[in-house]
């Protein structure tokens, strides 16, 4: 299973990028929560996110519940201070 995720909008106190690149292909066995796939792509903490799929917002209550399928695109944004 390949799930895409890219990443935008992280300050100093979250990892910018994924070796300097904002995209990371993860290869799971099965399908899974988008809770456990940003713990598969190194997010210990997922507080002040917000997970886009199918250019939906997903509620972070469903986090836990919604399963992640093959070739899904995950875009994790994050707020930050600044300008």
């Amino acid at each position: 299973m390949t799930i895409e995720i890219k990443i935008f909008g992280f300050g100093d106190d979250r990892p910018g990028s994924f070796q300097g690149k904002n995209q990371l292909i993860l290869k799971l066995v099965t399908p899974t929560s988008p809770r456990e796939v940003l713990r598969e792509a190194g997010f210990g903490d997922d507080n002040d996110l917000v997970l886009m799929t199918n250019e939906r917002v997903l509620p972070s209550d469903l986090w836990d519940e919604v399963i992640i399928v093959d070739e899904t695109q995950l875009i994790v944004l994050c707020a930050f201070e600044g300008g």
